[in-house]
């Protein structure tokens, strides 16, 4: 849990007099950036800094963060914050939005099964290329998500590679009666639909064409019938 009301998110690590004066924060390499909750902005930095030039608010609470380093990802955030230096973010944890920030600084932060969906929303959200290519390339790399789940992440957030991905890796008919047999199934919309549809008539085709492929085989193997013929005198 955050213990204070504001958050900074700053590119140099803090002074080592100010470290010893903070035994709650943690060591990171000079290169990374430093979360810590306990920092008091106003206390330790003068708030017209040239890192910390805007301000997010998030359920009522301050986060600091330098807007031409979000504005270098976000193309939404760089307008916004370019007219109003601090601006009210509605409809977003707390929590989820430093997760958020975890993946546009240079941190160890860690994607998993449990946390895509929230930075791919996000990440969609507030126009972040960067990050939305990332959780894709995760996701088509997930093996344990339902398919039928990834194509409706694939349509929602407009992930083509993810989407080719999952239809091409259904190879038979049977794969795709699996996918709509799926209890996610119901929430696809008539574009995703289709999509599937549109599969399992690609699958019957070459399944047609392998057949006469092995048809043609089996004729071209057979022998003569003249061969065999034995002619007496």
């Amino acid at each position: 849990m955050f213990a204070s009301e504001t958050l900074n998110v700053f590119l140099s690590p803090p002074s080592s007099k100010s470290a010893k004066n903070d035994s709650n924060s943690s060591t990171i390499s000079p290169q990374k950036p430093e979360i810590d909750p306990e920092f008091d902005f106003e206390r330790k930095f003068h708030p017209n800094s040239d890192i910390f030039d805007a301000i997010l608010l998030v359920e009522g609470r301050k986060v600091y963060v330098g807007k031409q380093y979000l504005g270098t990802y976000s193309p939404f955030l760089n307008d916004l914050l370019e007219v109003i230096p601090e601006f009210e973010i509605p409809d977003v944890k707390f929590h989820d939005f430093i997760e958020f920030l975890h993946f546009l600084y240079p941190t160890d932060a860690e994607m998993t099964s449990s946390n895509v969906e929230r930075l791919l929303n996000l990440a969609h959200r507030f126009e972040v290329e960067i990050l939305k290519s990332k959780c894709e390339k995760f996701l088509i790399s997930l093996d344990s998500m339902d398919t039928a789940w990834k194509l409706i992440l694939a349509e929602t957030f407009s992930l083509s590679r993810l989407q080719n991905h999952v239809l091409q890796n259904l190879t038979t008919e049977k794969d795709v009666q699996k996918v709509s047999k799926s209890a996610y199934y119901r929430q696809m919309t008539d574009t995703t639909k289709t999509s599937l549809l549109n599969r399992v008539l690609e699958i019957m085709e070459k399944k047609e064409d392998s057949d006469e492929d092995d048809d043609d085989e089996e004729e071209v193997s057979m022998p003569d019938e003249s061969d065999d013929v034995i002619y007496v005198e």
